[in-house]
């Protein structure tokens, strides 16, 4: 190859470049942005991961405590709505068997006065019980 060609061909680069400079201007631009975010990109990359990891971790935590104070909540819930019920349990045993002194009490009273008029007694066991009797 001798000095002629060479300069011709360099004349016909130097033409391409006046005509077509934003080509090599890309290219250029192209590598430095590349080789700049690449330094940078995996470190940024990494940091962006790690940020999303702690969040999520925040997250979930936040959910299991909430989901934490809503079992505590109905647990306290269904304590409270037993201790009710057993108190009322209690309550109703206690009237019930009151109920039946009281009415047992009243019965002798009644067999007692009118032990020889069976009629009389029907009719009173009646009125004093709600009890219609049908003969």
């Amino acid at each position: 190859m001798n000095w002629m060609a060479v300069g011709h061909f360099l004349k016909k680069c130097w033409v391409w470049l006046k005509n077509h400079w934003y080509v090599p201007a890309l290219a250029v631009y192209t590598v430095f942005m590349y080789a700049l975010m690449r330094r940078n990109g995996a470190e940024s990359a990494v940091a962006v991961l790690g940020a999303a990891r702690d969040s999520h971790k925040k997250q979930v935590a936040a959910m299991n405590a909430a989901h934490k104070a809503e079992i505590e909540k109905r647990d306290a819930i269904i304590g409270r709505y037993n201790e009710v019920m057993e108190n009322l349990e209690e309550n109703y045993k206690e009237e019930l068997s009151s109920l039946d002194k009281h009415k047992k009490a009243r019965v002798k009273d009644l067999v007692k006065k009118y032990h020889e008029k069976p009629e009389e007694l029907t009719k009173m066991l009646g009125m004093s019980f709600g009890i219609n009797y049908a003969e």
